[in-house]
Protein backbone atom coordinates (compact mmCIF):
# COMPACT_ATOMS: atom_id res chain seq x y z
CA UNK A 1 0.00 0.00 0.00
CA UNK A 2 1.53 3.27 -0.88
CA UNK A 3 0.54 6.04 1.59
CA UNK A 4 0.65 9.60 -0.13
CA UNK A 5 1.80 12.54 2.15
CA UNK A 6 3.09 14.92 -0.36
CA UNK A 7 -0.16 17.30 0.95
CA UNK A 8 0.80 16.95 4.36
CA UNK A 9 4.38 17.72 4.22
CA UNK A 10 4.37 21.60 3.82
CA UNK A 11 7.61 23.05 5.51
CA UNK A 12 11.01 21.56 6.66
CA UNK A 13 9.98 20.65 9.88
CA UNK A 14 7.36 18.21 8.52
CA UNK A 15 9.63 16.77 6.10
CA UNK A 16 11.88 16.34 9.13
CA UNK A 17 9.46 14.62 11.42
CA UNK A 18 8.24 12.35 8.82
CA UNK A 19 11.53 11.27 7.70
CA UNK A 20 12.26 10.47 10.98
CA UNK A 21 9.58 7.55 11.25
CA UNK A 22 10.99 6.02 8.46
CA UNK A 23 13.10 2.41 8.55
CA UNK A 24 14.90 3.38 5.23
CA UNK A 25 14.51 6.42 3.01
CA UNK A 26 14.05 5.83 -1.27
CA UNK A 27 14.92 8.57 -3.09
CA UNK A 28 15.85 10.94 -5.91
CA UNK A 29 16.02 13.53 -4.46
CA UNK A 30 19.63 15.11 -3.43
CA UNK A 31 18.17 17.74 -0.76
CA UNK A 32 15.68 14.68 0.97
CA UNK A 33 18.85 12.66 0.96
CA UNK A 34 21.28 15.24 2.35
CA UNK A 35 18.23 15.89 5.62
CA UNK A 36 17.29 12.08 5.99
CA UNK A 37 21.27 11.59 6.48
CA UNK A 38 21.32 14.76 9.00
CA UNK A 39 18.49 12.97 10.84
CA UNK A 40 20.38 9.67 10.90
CA UNK A 41 18.58 7.86 8.85
CA UNK A 42 19.57 4.83 6.20
CA UNK A 43 19.32 6.41 2.35
CA UNK A 44 19.38 4.50 -0.57
CA UNK A 45 19.74 7.44 -3.54
CA UNK A 46 19.06 6.78 -7.10
CA UNK A 47 20.70 9.48 -9.65
CA UNK A 48 20.36 9.36 -13.34
CA UNK A 49 24.09 8.67 -15.12
CA UNK A 50 24.65 12.57 -15.94
CA UNK A 51 23.75 13.73 -12.16
CA UNK A 52 25.82 16.79 -11.21
CA UNK A 53 26.97 15.73 -7.67
CA UNK A 54 30.69 15.71 -6.99
CA UNK A 55 30.31 15.32 -3.61
CA UNK A 56 28.69 11.57 -4.03
CA UNK A 57 32.55 10.08 -5.31
CA UNK A 58 33.45 11.29 -1.43
CA UNK A 59 30.94 9.52 0.34
CA UNK A 60 32.79 6.70 1.40
CA UNK A 61 35.37 8.45 2.98
CA UNK A 62 32.81 10.94 4.49
CA UNK A 63 31.09 9.91 8.24
CA UNK A 64 28.61 11.98 7.82
CA UNK A 65 27.22 9.94 5.01
CA UNK A 66 28.05 6.40 6.64
CA UNK A 67 24.01 4.98 6.51
CA UNK A 68 24.06 7.00 2.36
CA UNK A 69 24.40 4.01 -0.25
CA UNK A 70 24.21 5.59 -3.89
CA UNK A 71 23.10 3.73 -6.61
CA UNK A 72 24.23 5.90 -10.04
CA UNK A 73 24.27 4.11 -13.56
CA UNK A 74 27.89 4.22 -14.89
CA UNK A 75 25.84 5.13 -18.50
CA UNK A 76 22.93 5.91 -20.10
CA UNK A 77 21.01 2.98 -20.64
CA UNK A 78 22.19 0.97 -17.30
CA UNK A 79 19.07 2.47 -15.09
CA UNK A 80 17.42 -0.46 -15.57
CA UNK A 81 19.75 -3.01 -14.42
CA UNK A 82 20.44 -0.34 -11.26
CA UNK A 83 16.62 -0.52 -10.52
CA UNK A 84 16.11 -4.50 -10.13
CA UNK A 85 19.16 -4.33 -8.16
CA UNK A 86 17.72 -2.16 -5.75
CA UNK A 87 14.13 -3.69 -5.57
CA UNK A 88 16.01 -6.94 -4.88
CA UNK A 89 18.26 -5.77 -2.20
CA UNK A 90 14.77 -3.69 -0.91
CA UNK A 91 12.90 -7.61 -0.78
CA UNK A 92 16.18 -9.01 0.84
CA UNK A 93 15.90 -6.14 3.28
CA UNK A 94 12.35 -6.65 4.16
CA UNK A 95 13.29 -10.29 5.16
CA UNK A 96 15.45 -9.16 7.61
CA UNK A 97 15.00 -9.63 11.38
CA UNK A 98 11.80 -11.28 13.40
CA UNK A 99 9.04 -9.43 11.44
CA UNK A 100 5.87 -11.58 11.55
CA UNK A 101 5.01 -11.07 7.75
CA UNK A 102 2.23 -12.88 6.56
CA UNK A 103 2.85 -15.87 4.19
CA UNK A 104 1.25 -13.84 1.15
CA UNK A 105 3.54 -10.92 1.70
CA UNK A 106 6.45 -13.77 1.83
CA UNK A 107 5.50 -14.95 -1.42
CA UNK A 108 5.02 -11.71 -3.13
CA UNK A 109 8.52 -10.80 -1.63
CA UNK A 110 10.08 -14.03 -3.62
CA UNK A 111 8.34 -13.38 -6.60
CA UNK A 112 10.04 -9.97 -6.59
CA UNK A 113 13.85 -11.68 -5.96
CA UNK A 114 13.22 -14.34 -8.20
CA UNK A 115 12.56 -12.01 -10.86
CA UNK A 116 15.54 -9.66 -10.17
CA UNK A 117 17.94 -13.64 -9.79
CA UNK A 118 17.97 -14.19 -5.88
CA UNK A 119 16.87 -17.15 -6.63
CA UNK A 120 18.17 -18.77 -3.13
CA UNK A 121 16.32 -16.10 -0.91
CA UNK A 122 13.57 -16.35 -3.10
CA UNK A 123 13.27 -20.43 -2.19
CA UNK A 124 13.47 -19.10 1.51
CA UNK A 125 10.82 -17.00 0.82
CA UNK A 126 8.66 -19.37 -0.76
CA UNK A 127 8.99 -21.88 2.29
CA UNK A 128 8.30 -19.50 5.12
CA UNK A 129 5.38 -18.85 3.53
CA UNK A 130 4.44 -22.89 3.74
CA UNK A 131 5.54 -22.75 6.88
CA UNK A 132 2.91 -20.19 7.76
CA UNK A 133 0.04 -21.37 5.25
CA UNK A 134 0.54 -25.41 4.63
CA UNK A 135 -2.80 -24.66 2.08
CA UNK A 136 -1.29 -22.08 -0.20
CA UNK A 137 -1.00 -23.21 -3.96
CA UNK A 138 0.24 -20.22 -4.95
CA UNK A 139 3.78 -20.79 -3.05
CA UNK A 140 4.01 -24.31 -3.59
CA UNK A 141 3.77 -23.17 -7.37
CA UNK A 142 6.19 -20.70 -7.16
CA UNK A 143 8.78 -23.05 -5.04
CA UNK A 144 8.08 -25.74 -7.05
CA UNK A 145 9.39 -23.11 -10.14
CA UNK A 146 12.11 -21.72 -8.42
CA UNK A 147 13.53 -25.27 -7.41
CA UNK A 148 13.30 -26.18 -10.99
CA UNK A 149 15.51 -23.49 -11.68
CA UNK A 150 17.82 -24.81 -9.34
CA UNK A 151 17.93 -27.92 -11.14
CA UNK A 152 16.20 -29.59 -7.86
CA UNK A 153 13.89 -31.66 -10.45
CA UNK A 154 12.26 -33.98 -7.98
CA UNK A 155 11.23 -31.45 -5.18
CA UNK A 156 10.10 -29.29 -7.95
CA UNK A 157 7.99 -31.91 -8.84
CA UNK A 158 6.73 -32.69 -5.46
CA UNK A 159 5.64 -29.03 -4.91
CA UNK A 160 3.77 -28.40 -8.10
CA UNK A 161 1.91 -32.01 -7.67
CA UNK A 162 0.88 -30.32 -4.73
CA UNK A 163 0.04 -26.83 -6.17
CA UNK A 164 -2.10 -28.90 -8.28
CA UNK A 165 -3.94 -31.00 -5.34
CA UNK A 166 -4.89 -27.71 -3.40
CA UNK A 167 -5.76 -26.26 -6.97
CA UNK A 168 -6.51 -28.27 -9.53
CA UNK A 169 -8.31 -25.87 -11.65
CA UNK A 170 -5.23 -23.84 -12.44
CA UNK A 171 -4.30 -23.68 -16.14
CA UNK A 172 -0.65 -22.48 -14.68
CA UNK A 173 -0.36 -25.00 -12.69
CA UNK A 174 -0.67 -27.61 -15.78
CA UNK A 175 1.39 -26.07 -17.57
CA UNK A 176 4.52 -25.16 -14.95
CA UNK A 177 4.19 -29.38 -14.18
CA UNK A 178 4.48 -30.13 -17.86
CA UNK A 179 7.59 -28.49 -17.57
CA UNK A 180 9.01 -30.13 -14.61
CA UNK A 181 7.83 -33.39 -15.71
CA UNK A 182 9.63 -32.49 -19.43
CA UNK A 183 12.56 -31.57 -17.86
CA UNK A 184 13.07 -34.66 -16.21
CA UNK A 185 12.66 -36.40 -19.02
CA UNK A 186 9.31 -38.04 -17.93
CA UNK A 187 7.72 -36.95 -21.46
CA UNK A 188 4.23 -38.74 -21.64
CA UNK A 189 2.67 -37.04 -18.41
CA UNK A 190 4.05 -34.05 -19.36
CA UNK A 191 2.33 -34.00 -22.65
CA UNK A 192 -1.13 -34.90 -20.58
CA UNK A 193 -0.83 -31.77 -18.18
CA UNK A 194 0.07 -29.64 -21.64
CA UNK A 195 -3.10 -30.82 -23.57
CA UNK A 196 -4.83 -29.86 -19.51
CA UNK A 197 -3.20 -26.65 -19.40
CA UNK A 198 -4.85 -25.54 -22.87
CA UNK A 199 -8.38 -27.36 -22.41
CA UNK A 200 -8.35 -24.94 -19.53
CA UNK A 201 -6.84 -22.07 -20.97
Amino acid sequence: RINDLSGELGDFYHWAAALRQLDLVITTDIGVAHLATALDRPVWLFLPPDAEAGWITRVSTMQCYAQLRVFWPEQSGDEQSVVYRLMGEVAQRALVGDRDHRAETLNNLGVLLKRFGYIEEAVTCYRRALAKRADYPLAYGNLGMALLDQGHLEEAITCLVKSLELKPGSADGHNNLAVALDAAGITEQAVLHYRHALSLK
